[in-house]
């Protein structure tokens, strides 16, 4: 699709309605009026999650973390290695009007503990024209090959700064950061699995807290888009404005995050989607710790 005009450019959760867009990270509103074309994107299918047998016990959030405290696979330096895989909508908007389209990406990064970062980021469009992903993404991003930044100490942005606390109710005000929304303890975790490797206690206390004060119950099995099985958990939330469901795959023998998901259920008529529809995936592909940034 091309755009004309002065066009604008978020990254987008959600359209709750015909009235409103609601941008991740950037904190905009952006007001769409009624008469103006609605928003549409193609979104993947959800995991399927396949529930437990009748008289099988559940997997709960709480033997998870004690299994994560007695995990330390991956734990070989003092610096944080992910890989990511991702999925997000993206919009633009010209002359008025709203389209939207959504683009997976693939980042590696490297943290160490001075501030210095390194991020090789490669947006996994195959599909999409060069001028599409320029559009709705952004003029420097990387369509087909992929670009390295590095970061002196202190540059790299990021949503969490230091460590995260192990000690459950003071994580879960970090991992909220004041937020009210229902969902602000779940958004708080997926931040932070795109930007620390935990260790095994961090872990424990990040499932803690989702089990304490988030309303995730276990859901079933699944597998990710990796192909890696896992447990899922779920949670409904409408802090979006239309309804969503939250869904995190969790490694039983580790208790390491596979990977997370928003998907909607209902409520957003401008986006014209089939529900349930995949708004955003994350798949953890890799989170171990290496002796220095390469």
């Amino acid at each position: 699709m091309t755009t004309t005009g002065t066009t604008t450019r978020h990254r987008l959760l959600w359209i709750a309605g015909i009235g409103m867009v609601t941008a991740v990270a950037v904190g905009l509103l952006i007001v769409v009026l009624p008469h103006q074309e609605p928003a549409h994107a193609a979104t993947p299918a959800p995991l399927p999650i396949t529930t437990a047998a009748a008289g099988v016990a559940p997997v709960t959030l709480t033997d998870l973390a004690r299994t994560a405290l007695t995990d330390t696979t991956g734990s070989a330096g003092t610096v944080d290695h992910l890989i990511t895989e991702r999925w997000d909508v993206h919009s633009a908007v010209a002359d008025g009007d709203v389209t939207s389209a959504m683009f997976p990406s693939r980042r590696e990064l490297w943290r160490a503990s001075d501030g210095r970062a390194r991020t090789i980021d490669l947006l996994l469009a195959p599909g999409a024209s060069t001028a599409d992903i320029h559009a709705f993404v952004g003029p420097d991003a990387p369509t087909g090959r992929s670009v390295r930044n590095d970061y002196a100490a202190g540059t790299f942005a990021v949503a969490f700064a230091g460590r995260p606390p192990t000690d459950p109710d003071e994580l879960a005000d970090w991992l909220a950061r004041n937020s009210t929304r229902d969902d602000a303890v779940i958004v708080g975790v997926t931040d932070l699995l795109l930007e620390r490797v935990l260790t095994g206690r961090e872990r424990a206390a990040v499932l803690t807290v989702l089990d304490g004060h988030t309303t995730l119950t276990y859901a079933g099995t699944s597998t990710d888009r990796a192909g890696r099985p896992g447990v899922a958990f779920t949670a409904a939330s409408t802090a979006s404005g239309g309804q969503s469901q939250y869904v995190f795959l969790i490694e039983a023998a580790t208790g390491r995050f596979l990977a997370s998901e928003q998907i909607s259920t209902g409520g957003a008529p401008a986006l014209k989607l089939t529900y349930p529809a995949v708004l955003s995936y994350r798949t953890y592909r890799q989170a171990d710790t290496v002796a220095a940034i390469p």
